[in-house]
């Protein structure tokens, strides 16, 4: 029939898994740098899992953002006991160079550096408080819960990474009226 014929045609065109490709990240968006990828780690989740280094008092944008990515990522209760024998990560340590969280502006580094291995204290490092906003949003993307095993995964990888552009939000069309812009491929 007609549909057979269809469905082989799409199956035998669909692209075979390339076995030996290089790791991807679930990271979006891509990051500029990492490796690893392909091996976790537990997570033991707490009230104090995101901290400045040394203990320092973190500014109220960053305090803002730990509590919220607590809620992002530790939405379940794990079993205490589940996540002993998987050499737990307990918490994740940002160092900051400069703590101003005045609103950025085109010149603000970005960029950021985030170590996740199976040392029992993950890492961040930014030059500024919006890099480790950055490192924050890649590090709650890589935290998993295991159903089965009721305990929290994180990925273990090495990041670095800074905004391709400086400049975010513009959007072309907005520029002019309608009609008067140049379609989209062209620009």
């Amino acid at each position: 029939s007609s549909m057979q014929l269809i469905l082989h045609a799409l199956f035998a065109a669909a692209p075979t898994p390339n076995i030996g490709a290089a790791p991807s990240l679930n990271v979006w968006p891509q990051p500029a740098s990492f490796t690893g990828g392909t091996s976790a780690t537990g997570l033991t989740p707490s009230n104090t899992f995101f901290r400045l280094q040394n203990g320092a008092t973190p500014p109220a944008i960053l305090a803002q953002a730990f509590k919220r990515y607590s809620l992002i990522c530790f939405p379940h209760t794990p079993d205490s006991t589940g996540v002993s024998s998987l050499g737990a990560i307990t918490g994740l340590t940002l160092a900051v160079d400069n703590l101003d969280e005045t609103y950025p502006q085109l010149s603000v580094d970005e960029s950021y550096r985030l170590d996740i291995n199976t040392d029992p204290v993950a890492t961040a490092s930014a030059k500024t408080v919006y890099g480790a906003l950055r490192a924050l949003e890649s590090f709650s993307q890589l935290v998993a819960f295991d159903f089965d095993r009721q305990v929290y995964m994180v990925t273990v990888a090495n990041i670095v990474d800074a905004p391709r552009f400086p400049w975010r939000g513009l959007m072309v069309r907005s520029l002019a009226p309608a009609g008067c812009c140049p379609a989209c491929s062209a620009v």
